[in-house]
């Protein structure tokens, strides 16, 4: 009999590293855009400040956990999706939304 072949599509370490590159390139993005348009300011640069690196922080172990078992990593991952969410969630609040309040 054959055995099942467990076939994924990119490793799962490969991802985890990926969406940590695209949350610093988020994040970098962010302070940038808070300067170049400055009629979408929602909040300080303070507090967008903090809550980028916060975010950063709390989000870089999540590139380094591949070696740990699978079940971990995919908590982890998990994790980290919902922590994007609520960034997300805030970036959305520091730039005024889809609406300038002025």
């Amino acid at each position: 009999m054959n055995r099942p072949v467990d076939v994924e599509l990119v490793p799962l370490g490969e991802r985890l590293r990926t969406a940590q590159l695209c949350r610093y390139v988020i994040g970098t993005l962010m302070v940038v855009l808070w300067y170049a348009v400055p009629q979408y300011r929602g909040t300080s640069l303070g507090a967008l400040v903090v809550a980028t690196a916060a975010y950063l922080a709390v989000t870089a172990p999540s590139g380094h956990v591949s070696r740990l078992p699978r079940r971990t990593v995919l908590t982890i991952f998990n994790a980290t999706l919902v922590v994007d969410g609520i960034y997300l969630a805030f970036a959305s609040y520091a730039t005024a939304g889809f609406v300038s309040r002025r």
